[in-house]
């Protein structure tokens, strides 16, 4: 017989009598008291069901508290932010240079280091040709620095008219003749010139910005007319021949003929000094709140019309000649009386003052000549009309 231990599970039968009725059941039980095995529980505890292993009790688990999950989840994050903002500031922190060690001179040595300088650009001068065809107008574009200036060459002939003009109020122009002088008074740093060239060569059609602009966009427009036709040759006029006459021969002597008559020597004039010009001042005042005006008045030999404007350091002055029935022209002159530079002889004149005081504006005409004169003075350079 085998002798593991069995233990009865399910509920007892009640129909069946568990009491012992054989001998086989006596013997077990014999055998059972000799081995010392505790009797078999009552009838009343079979209907107690065992509990398997699997069904025991155990501790609940770590990642079955919600608690506990939250907390580490949100130390990952925490940690996952912490480690990104560091990397970031690492890779985007600055590198700082390694300092440079400059070797001194020795205490007492005369040697010392030349400072570096630093060159200030200087204005600088162009030169372009500029074909024009007879007849036709053309326009050219660019742009100028303050202080450069930019030759346009023109071939031209004597007896051809030519007509510029500069646009916007920034720029002005000045037509030079092949001598390198202008070709007129008022071709000289002005908006627009038209005239006839006197002598054929290279002409310049120099442009420049206005004193004070840092740089300024340009459109220069250029007709040049067609060349004349020459003049017919004439030719010269024919004197009739002279026969000469034949001595008498008589023996009378011819008549005398007298030399011609000379006339005295005119004595050349001693030259005379020049009249005192006669100054009459006026001292020009805006107004209200206007930056412009105008004065009429006449001016002839011997007489100069001053104009006085008070200015500050900056401001830009502009001085035109509208409408004159002579040869009427104008200087400017700096507060301390010297003239400003490349402002005599003028019929218009735009710039920056480079100081403040009065500035005079002298008028004057070798002829008695009527004028009107534009004054404006303003911050910035005026719009054309």
């Amino acid at each position: 017989l085998s002798q593991i231990k069995t233990v009865a599970v399910g509920r007892p039968n009640p129909g069946v009598n568990t009491e012992p009725t054989s001998t086989v059941n006596q013997a077990q039980q014999s055998r059972a008291q000799q081995n010392r095995i505790p009797p078999s529980p009552p009838a009343s505890q079979f209907g107690t069901r065992l509990q398997m292993p699997s069904e025991r009790e155990r501790p609940p688990s770590f990642f079955e508290n919600p608690v506990a999950v939250g907390t580490l989840a949100a130390g990952l994050v925490t940690a996952a932010g912490f480690g990104g903002w560091a990397t970031v500031r690492y890779l985007n922190s600055p590198v700082t240079p390694e300092p440079t060690i400059t070797s001194l001179p020795p205490l007492g040595s005369e040697e010392t280091p030349a400072p570096t300088a630093t060159a200030d650009p200087q204005p600088a001068e162009y030169t372009q040709p500029l074909d024009l065809t007879p007849g036709v107008a053309e326009a050219v574009q660019g742009n100028l620095l303050g202080g450069d200036t930019l030759n346009y060459l023109l071939p031209a002939e004597s007896g051809q008219s030519l007509t510029v003009a500069v646009a916007p109020e920034g720029v002005l122009l000045s037509v030079l003749g092949p001598n390198d002088r202008p070709v007129a008074r008022n071709a000289r740093r002005v908006a627009q010139w038209q005239g006839t060239l006197r002598e054929s060569g290279e002409y310049k059609i120099q442009l420049s910005p206005v004193r004070g602009v840092p740089s300024s966009n340009y459109q220069l427009s250029a007709t040049l007319g067609p060349v004349p036709a020459p003049p017919p040759e004439t030719q010269p006029p024919t004197q009739a021949p002279v026969e000469p006459t034949n001595p008498p021969t008589d023996g009378t002597e011819p008549p005398a003929t007298n030399p011609p008559a000379t006339e005295p020597p005119t004595r050349t004039p001693r030259p005379t000094e020049p009249p005192q010009l006669n100054i009459q001042r006026q001292r020009v005042t805006f107004p209200g709140e206007s930056q412009g005006i105008r004065v009429a008045n006449s001016v002839g030999p011997g007489q100069l019309r001053r104009y006085v404007v008070s200015a500050s350091q900056g401001q830009i002055l502009t001085v035109n000649a509208l409408s004159s029935d002579g040869p009427v022209s104008f200087e400017l002159l700096m507060p301390d009386g010297t003239l400003l530079p490349d402002a005599s002889d003028l019929e218009r004149w735009q710039g920056f003052l480079p100081e403040g005081g009065d500035y005079s504006i002298d008028v004057t005409a070798p002829e008695r000549s009527e004028f009107t004169l534009e004054i404006q003075l303003s911050a910035e350079v005026p719009l054309g009309d």
